[in-house]
C-alpha cells in the first residue's frame, strides 16, 4: 500500500488505484494549514488515520517516514483534482492565504539586529558626506575650527554656536588666536546651523542605534558576542542572511565573508585569495602582522561557526570558547613571528601553464604552442611534383 497527499486529500493507493481517501475541506483557509503543516514537515491528522488502515506502507516523501513507511522516490500518481471536486482556483486561493499567514507570523529575533547595523552602516555614509559639505560650508567663515575637534564635537558647536565669535568666547583656550576666515551673514548662518543640527541628530541615533544592537546581541548570541563583539558579529548575522544561516556554514565560508568580490576575482583573473572579509576589522586581526592575518582570521572563523551554532539552539554562554581562541590566537603569534619567505610572484597572473596542461595563457585562440608547431612541421607538403607513376627505386 501507497500513501501519498495532494494539496486536496490524502489517498491510500493499491497499485495505481486509490483504495481510501480523505478529502480535505473546500475551504482556502483550511487547505492553506495542511500545506503549511506539510512545509514544516509535520504529519496530518488525515495520514495517521489513513496509516492505520495498512500492514505494510510506502510513501514518497521523507517526512511520511515517521508513519514507519518505507521511502520510495518517484512512485507518486497524478491525479486530477477536478475529478474529485475541486477547482485549480481554489488552490490558488489557498496558496494567496498561506502567503498572508506567513507574513502575520513573528519573525526572528536576529532579523531586527540585521536591520539595526544595516542602518548604523547607511548612517555612517550619510553623515559622512554631509560632513563633508559641512566641513567646505563652514570653512570659509572659520577654516582653523576642524583640525582642532573631533567631527562629532565640530557639529554640535556649529549647531549650539553658529557664528565664530561665540565659538571662540565659549572656549578661549582652544582658539587663542583670530581667524583668517570670512564673515557670515544671518541669512547664510540658518542653513548651516541646520545642517550642522541634523548631522549632530544622526550621530546621537547612531549611537542609540549601536546601543541597542550591543543590548539584542547579549540577548540573543551571547556566545558569539563573547568572540567578536556586538557590532561586528551583527555584521557576520547581515551577510550570512541571519543566525540559522551562519550556524550552518563552515568556518572556511566565514571567513570570506564580504570578502565576495576579490573571491570572484580570483577565481576569474588568478588574483590572489583573500585571507579575510569583515574579520578584519576585528582589532587582533587588522593590527597584526600581515603575514599572520589569514591564519588569525581562519581561528576566528572556527570559533564563530561553533559559536553560531550554540546560539541556534539557545545554548548559554560557554567561556570555554573564548579561551580555547585565545590559546590558539597566542599560538599563531608565537609560531609566526618572523614573516615566511616570499615564493616567485607572478604580479598578479596565473602561473604559466606546464607541459602537457595546455597552451600558454594570453596568445590568443588560434595560437599554436611548441608542440603543435612540431606537428605542423612534421606534416607540411615538401612542394615537390610526384609523378603518379613513380616507383621507388631498389638501392639493394
Amino acid at each position: 500500500m501507497q500513501l501519498h497527499t495532494y494539496w486536496f486529500g490524502t489517498f491510500l493507493f493499491d497499485g495505481d488505484k486509490p483504495v481510501e481517501m480523505v478529502l480535505f475541506p473546500e475551504k482556502p483557509d483550511e487547505i492553506s494549514k495542511r500545506l503549511l503543516l506539510i512545509e514544516q514537515g509535520e504529519l496530518l491528522q488525515e495520514e495517521k488515520d489513513l496509516a492505520k488502515k495498512a500492514k505494510m506502507l510506502q510513501v514518497s516523501q521523507t517526512r511520511l517516514e515517521k508513519l514507519k513507511a518505507e521511502f520510495v522516490p518517484d512512485i507518486r500518481p497524478i491525479l486530477n483534482p477536478e475529478d474529485y471536486g475541486f477547482d485549480k482556483s481554489l488552490l490558488q486561493k489557498a496558496m494567496i492565504h498561506l502567503a498572508k499567514e506567513k507574513m502575520k507570523s513573528p519573525s526572528t529575533p536576529d532579523i531586527y539586529i540585521i536591520s539595526a547595523i544595516r542602518s548604523i552602516d547607511d548612517l555612517v555614509s550619510s553623515t559622512n558626506i554631509i560632513s563633508e559639505h559641512l566641513s567646505e560650508w563652514y570653512g570659509l567663515h572659520f577654516p582653523e575650527l576642524r583640525p582642532l575637534v573631533n567631527p562629532e564635537e565640530y557639529s554640535n558647536l556649529i549647531a549650539q554656536h553658529g557664528l565664530r565669535d561665540s565659538i571662540i568666547d565659549s572656549n578661549p583656550d582652544l582658539f587663542p588666536y583670530d581667524s583668517i576666515g570670512a564673515d557670515l551673514d544671518p541669512d547664510n548662518l540658518e542653513p548651516v546651523r541646520k545642517l550642522a543640527g541634523t548631522i549632530a541628530q544622526m550621530q546621537d541615533l547612531r549611537s542609540e542605534l549601536g546601543e541597542y544592537v550591543r543590548t539584542q546581541m547579549e540577548c540573543i548570541s551571547p556566545n558569539l558576542n563573547s568572540i567578536v563583539g556586538p557590532i561586528l558579529g551583527a555584521r557576520l548575522l547581515s551577510l550570512a542572511g541571519g543566525l540559522e544561516r551562519l550556524s550552518r556554514m563552515p568556518s572556511s565560508t566565514v571567513q570570506m565573508l564580504g570578502a565576495e568580490k576579490a573571491l570572484f576575482r580570483h577565481l576569474r583573473d588568478g588574483s590572489d585569495p583573500p585571507k579575510h572579509g569583515v574579520l578584519f576589522q576585528h582589532p587582533n586581526v587588522h593590527r597584526a602582522p600581515h603575514w599572520q592575518r589569514g591564519k588569525l582570521a581562519r581561528a576566528y572563523a572556527s570559533k564563530i561557526s561553533i559559536a553560531a551554532k550554540l546560539d541556534q539552539y539557545d545554548a548559554p554562554l560557554d567561556p570555554e570558547i573564548a579561551r580555547k581562541l585565545e590559546i590558539r590566537l597566542e599560538s599563531i603569534r608565537s609560531s609566526t613571528k618572523e614573516p615566511p619567505i616570499r615564493k616567485k610572484s607572478y604580479h598578479g597572473r596565473r602561473a604559466p601553464a606546464r607541459s602537457g596542461h595546455g597552451k600558454p595563457r594570453g596568445k590568443g585562440r588560434n595560437y599554436a604552442g611548441p608542440s603543435q608547431k612540431h606537428q605542423m612541421e612534421r606534416h607540411k607538403p615538401s612542394g615537390k611534383k610526384h609523378n603518379a607513376g613513380h616507383v621507388k627505386k631498389d638501392w639493394k
